[in-house]
């Protein structure tokens, strides 16, 4: 993983935000993602629509968010089992 740097900012009166910023970590191995997910640590309008079939098969790339993993993780539903 290539690493550019620790960066922080603020925007006008807000708190300072710290930050990584780093090279795409996935690569050349997306067909092997199961589910990806863009956590926040919010709820507040964080999950996206989930078909029964990616429910089964993966969302691949498709980016999920924090209300996702909470369901996932609650039905059992996290990672796949190969049977």
């Amino acid at each position: 993983m290539k690493f550019y740097g620790l960066y922080t900012i603020r925007v006008d009166q807000m708190q300072e935000i710290s930050f990584i910023l780093t090279d795409n970590m996935i690569g050349h191995d997306e067909e092997k993602v199961f589910r990806s997910f863009d956590l926040k640590g919010s709820t507040h309008g964080r999950i996206e629509k989930i078909s029964d079939e990616d429910l089964k098969n993966g969302t691949g790339m498709k980016v999920l968010k924090d209300l996702n993993l909470i369901k996932l993780n609650k039905d059992g539903k996290m990672f796949k089992i190969d049977e």
